[in-house]
């Protein structure tokens, strides 16, 4: 009730009530790999409106993608100052996540390349393999410090392998 008698106050005040517009966190629709070989896969940012500070988490198939030492996430072109980290280093071969993370003290509208996820690809690896990405909206924030939902798409990677075939041939 009283929940109520504040929102139809807000309302016949004039005050409006919005919710936080989502920026956008993505790849390009498919990216190719070669299996064996390295694979950099772009994560980009559009529809922002001011971030001053973001925590993705991405999860991926160990067995098929493997993160690239000394530099498994570097820079885009986009939100280069301020402090920028991945806790890569401290996860094992038997884990298939990491985090992501950003900050700075004020607050970047920049639209384009955040980073990029850099991969050896599993020489036996093939067909399409899905990196997850999730991000973590109460260490997502604007700068107002306010928390930020950001709408993260998954990753598909199509990867083709010279020496093994999906379809092959059989000779009778």
């Amino acid at each position: 009730s009283s929940v109520c008698l504040v929102l139809s106050t807000v309302l016949s005040c004039g005050i409006s009530v919005s919710a936080k517009t989502a920026y956008n966190i993505y790849s390009d629709p498919t990216v190719n790999a070669v299996a064996g070989e390295m694979v950099s896969v772009p994560v980009y940012i559009s529809d922002n409106e001011g971030l001053m500070g973001y925590d993705i988490s991405f999860s991926y198939d160990n067995s098929v993608l493997t993160p690239v030492t000394p530099d498994p996430v570097t820079k885009g072109n986009v939100m280069t100052a301020g402090f920028f980290e991945n806790d890569v280093e401290g996860t094992t071969s038997t884990e298939n996540s990491f985090r992501v993370f950003w900050s700075d003290a004020y607050a970047s509208t920049e639209n384009g390349t955040l980073f990029y996820l850099n991969f050896l690809v599993d020489n036996k690896a093939m067909g399409t393999t899905t990196i997850t990405a999730t991000c973590d909206s109460s260490a997502t924030y604007d700068g107002n410090f306010e928390d930020v939902v950001l709408n993260c798409s998954d990753i598909n990677i199509v990867i083709t392998n010279n020496v093994y075939d999906l379809n092959p041939v059989v000779n009778d």
